[in-house]
């Protein structure tokens, strides 16, 4: 089921907004296709694989049921859509999802307690990848499939932004 949106921003700009409940969504990153070696990741900027201030394995793990990935509710992920003219562009969130799938089951993770309570995993020229909330950490690989859904639920032209959701307000945004 989705639902659309559609509200003028100013004369010249436009802005949607979607809040989707995709049925299509893999119950399991293995039915994901493997990051794609073709594509240039060099020029995307990743967050460190160990964080300086912050011992991982005292950050709370996510994993794909809080997602809402899981057989018993069809595979489904709440994606909510805020794609702009100033939204990543098409290109360049595949390179960012490649670089960060690259990764595979090394972590990415939010260790950002205050304020914005957002740690950027990857970025490149318009693009930024995001884990908001609460601190936590989850598999790369989780996270560039969550972008992908981002990105493919959110597409406008030749954006895309949004977020997606999981429990306790955590989520992935692409912005």
């Amino acid at each position: 089921m989705r639902s659309f949106i559609l509200l003028p921003l100013f004369a010249t700009f436009g802005f949607f907004q979607v809040q989707a409940e995709q049925g299509d969504t893999p119950d399991s990153v293995d039915s994901e296709p493997p990051y794609d070696p073709s594509i240039d990741i060099s020029e995307v900027e990743l967050q460190p694989l160990f964080p300086a201030d912050v011992n991982l394995d005292d950050l709370p793990t996510l994993n794909l049921t809080d997602f809402g990935l899981s057989e018993s509710d069809g595979g489904r992920s709440h994606v909510e859509c805020d794609t702009t003219w100033a939204s990543p562009r098409l290109e360049e969130a595949d390179r960012i999802i490649n670089a960060i799938k690259s990764r595979g089951d090394n972590w990415c993770y939010n260790t950002n307690a205050s304020k914005s309570q957002c740690s950027m995993i990857a970025s490149i020229a318009g693009a930024q990848v995001s884990l908001c909330g609460t601190t936590f950490k989850i598999p790369c690989y989780t996270a560039g499939v969550m972008v992908r859904e981002i990105k493919d639920g959110c597409k406008w032209g030749v954006y895309s932004g949004g977020r997606n959701m999981m429990l306790s307000g955590r989520r992935v945004q692409l912005h």
